[in-house]
This record gives structure tokens, sequence and C-alpha cells, in this order.
């Protein structure tokens, strides 16, 4: 996913052969190194929960620096459209960094997004198994 994310903005560097041998090595490590014993559901859940909650924590963060990135641009191009050469007391950034700030807040709420659905279907998926009461799909707070 980073692989495909880095070559959306640098779309000639092939990132994914980068990442090739770190995700082998990290398979391998897994792989030998892994405990056979599984969690408990208890510190799984604990563990999915905190996962859910803080991307989801993340998303409306980046949303926010996104939401504040494009407002400050709406503001610079009125600015330039309207011939105002002079700062004010707080000097707008660039309008090509506005612009790059705000494509990678929006991917990152995009990836931390996925993140909390993913970690919140698992997180529902261990509350159903241990007999515990899972959230229904159609609950208002899943929809």
């Amino acid at each position: 996913m980073t692989a495909t994310w880095l070559s959306a903005f640098v779309p000639f560097f092939p990132f994914a052969a980068l990442f090739l041998p770190l995700v082998l090595i990290l398979l391998g490590v897994g792989f030998f190194l892994a405990d056979p014993v599984p969690f408990e559901r208890g510190a799984a859940s604990k563990v999915w929960g905190f996962v859910h909650g803080l991307s989801l924590m993340g998303a409306t963060l980046c949303i926010l620096v996104a939401i504040v990135a494009g407002s400050v641009y709406l503001w610079q191009v009125r600015r330039v459209k309207r011939g105002i050469v002079g700062f004010t007391r707080i000097r707008p950034p660039s309008l090509e960094w506005l612009q790059k700030a705000n494509a990678h807040a929006v991917l990152a709420a995009i990836g931390c997004l996925s993140l909390g659905i993913l970690s919140g279907i698992v997180l529902n998926a261990i509350a159903g198994e241990s007999g515990d009461s899972a959230l229904p799909w159609n609950d208002p707070v899943v929809v």
C-alpha cells in the first residue's frame, strides 16, 4: 500500500522494488519467530479496539488538516486573483505547497479510515465469536 501511495506522487520511481526485500524479510522473521500460541480473545479485543479508535481519530485529524489546507488555498487563490501582492501579518504558503498538503492529508485520511473500518470488522468478529454482544451491521453507530 505504501509503494502505491508513494508512486502516486512520484510515478516514475520504482518504490515497489525497494519495498519488496523489506517485506520478504519481515515475512521471514514473522514466520520463524512467531509464537504458535494465539492471543487470548480479551487481549486481542483490546489491541484491535486501540487500533480502531486510534485510526478513526487519525482519519478525523487528517480530514481537519485537509479542510484547513483547502480553506487557505481558496483564500490564497482569491488574493492572487484580486492582485493583492503585499502580505498580511501572516504569510500564507504557496499554492503548490497547499495543494500537496491537501492531497497528502486526504490520502492519509483514506488510509486511516480504511484501517479503522477493517479493525472495526475484526473487532466485531472477535466479539461475536467470544459470545459478547457484537454490534449488528445496521446499528446507527456502525452506519
